[in-house]
């Protein structure tokens, strides 16, 4: 199983971030799981993972961001359309469009980038 990684100053992979194969749901006591790997001015990164038939509660919020699939298939919702995803799937979500995951019966891993507007 391939499991992405990104570069920063540090190397992470998702699978060390929640143990071998990822890690099932045992334990998983909220239906969406935010886990931040690393947080700098200018630049936020990290794991979402929501539960089978979890809703995805972020609100809007003012920095764009970047979300890659890890693992599991769903639908973002991007102001007023459903897109699909799944493992290798990557999406750009402007700040401050609504958006949010939904209709995954399974796992839904995203990685995610969030980076605060210019000015």
């Amino acid at each position: 199983m391939c499991h992405y990684k990104f570069l920063v100053d540090t190397l992470f992979r998702v699978d060390h971030v929640y143990g071998a194969a990822g890690a099932g749901i045992e334990g998983m006591h909220n239906p969406q799981q935010f886990h931040r790997l690393l947080a700098r001015p200018g630049l936020v990164a990290g794991v979402l993972r929501i539960l089978p038939g979890g809703m995805d509660t972020q609100g809007t919020h003012d920095q764009d961001e970047v979300y890659a699939c890890v693992g599991g298939h769903g639908v973002l919702r991007l102001g007023d359309r459903d897109y699909p995803i799944g493992p290798g799937s990557i999406a750009f979500v402007p700040g401050g469009v609504p958006h949010r995951f939904h209709g995954n019966r399974e796992l839904l891993t995203m990685a995610y980038v969030l980076v605060p507007p210019a000015g």
